[in-house]
C-alpha cells in the first residue's frame, strides 16, 4: 500500500472513532496525534533524546524525584518516578499508536492479549502481570517538559507551575474483561508539534535481538534526526543510556549495539573517532550514505 493510500485508510479510520467517541464540550479544542503509516511507531524528539527510557538492568531501577534528566541542548525534562526501560518504551509506542485514530483525552480500551500480541511477546499469565504493572509505572511517571528555539525563546513547556504532567493521564483495568482503558493528556499535540517526531520501523525493532536494548535505544536515538552521518558524544551518550559501567565496558556494548543495527539495516557503518575538541565520539552512517556522500569509514 502506498503513503498516500495508508493515510487515506488511516482518515478514514479517524473518522470513524470520532463518529463514535463520547460527547465532548463543543467549545474545547480537538486535538488528535498525527498521522503516520502502521508498520510505523512515533515518539516526540524531546523524549526520544532524553534518558527517560534507557536499556538499563531491569532488576536495577532507580527512583526519581523531581530529577533534570539527560538531553539534547534546547530541552529541559524534569521526571519523577521510576526510570523507565526499553520495554516501558515499546509500550508506550503502543499506547501512542492505539490511541492517534482516538481524539487525545478521550477513553481508549485495550485487551492485554492483543497489546501483548503487538509488543511480539507471549499471552501467559506472567506476561499480563507484567503489563499491568508497567502500565501502572508509566501512569506514575510524571514530567515537565521545556523546550526552547535556537534563540532562547520559548518553544512550549508541559507541566511544572504546580501543574504536571503525565504520560497517562487516566489509567483503569478490568480484571473480568483483560481490558485496560487509558487516556493521554492532550498536551501531548505540543510535544508532537512542527512534525518534531520520529518515526522508526516497528518490524524492525521487533527482530531486535533479546538482550540488544542499547539497540533500541540507539534506534530511536538515530530516528530522531535526518542526517545521514551523526555524531554523539560519548560522554553523553553513555549519560543518556544511564550506562554506570567502565567506559570499555560501555564501548564493548555499543559496539554489539551497532552491529545488531547493522544486521537490521538500521544503520550502515560506525565507528569511534576523536572530535574537534578532542574528546571521544561516536559516527554513525546511515543505509545510503555512500552513494550521497562517498564516504564511510574503512
Amino acid at each position: 500500500m502506498t503513503l498516500a493510500a495508508d493515510i487515506t485508510e488511516f482518515s478514514k479510520k479517524v473518522a470513524a472513532r470520532a463518529a463514535t467517541a463520547a460527547p465532548r464540550n463543543e467549545l474545547a479544542p480537538v486535538h488528535y496525534l498525527p498521522a503516520w503509516a502502521e508498520d510505523n511507531r512515533a515518539m516526540p524528539n524531546t523524549i526520544a533524546r532524553s534518558s527517560m527510557f534507557a536499556p538499563i538492568s531491569r532488576n536495577i531501577r532507580q527512583r526519581h524525584d523531581n530529577a533534570v534528566l539527560v538531553s539534547r541542548s534546547g530541552c529541559i525534562i524534569h521526571y519523577s518516578g521510576q526510570q523507565l526501560d526499553e520495554a516501558d518504551c515499546d509500550i508506550v509506542f503502543q499506547l501512542l499508536f492505539i490511541a492517534r485514530l482516538y481524539p487525545l483525552g478521550a477513553a481508549v480500551s485495550f485487551k492485554s492479549a492483543d497489546c501483548l500480541h503487538a509488543l511480539g511477546r507471549g499471552t501467559g499469565n506472567s506476561q499480563y502481570q507484567w503489563l499491568k504493572r508497567r502500565l501502572l509505572a508509566i501512569r506514575e511517571a510524571m514530567l515537565m517538559v521545556e523546550a526552547r528555539q535556537p534563540d532562547g525563546k520559548l518553544k512550549y513547556k508541559c507541566g511544572g507551575d504546580f501543574k504536571t504532567f503525565n504520560i497517562l493521564r487516566e489509567y483503569e483495568f478490568n480484571a473480568e474483561t483483560e481490558e485496560h482503558t487509558i487516556e493521554l493528556d492532550p498536551r501531548w499535540v505540543l510535544l508532537f508539534g512542527a512534525r518534531e517526531y520520529e518515526l522508526i520501523d516497528w518490524h524492525k525493532r521487533l527482530q531486535i535481538r533479546r538482550g540488544q536494548d542499547m539497540a533500541k535505544s540507539l534506534q530511536r536515538l538515530v530516528a530522531t534526526s535526518n542526517e545521514r552521518i551523526q555524531r554523539y558524544n560519548l560522554d553523553w551518550l553513555q549519560s543518556k543510556m544511564v550506562y554506570t559501567g567502565r567506559r570499555r565496558n560501555f564501548k564493548s556494548a555499543l559496539a554489539a549495539a551497532c552491529a545488531e543495527l547493522i544486521r537490521l539495516e538500521i544503520i550502515q557503518a560506525w565507528k569511534i573517532e576523536i572530535s574537534t575538541r578532542s574528546e571521544e565520539q561516536v559516527a554513525i552512517w546511515l543505509p545510503g550514505t555512500q552513494s550521497v556522500l562517498g564516504c564511510l569509514p574503512t
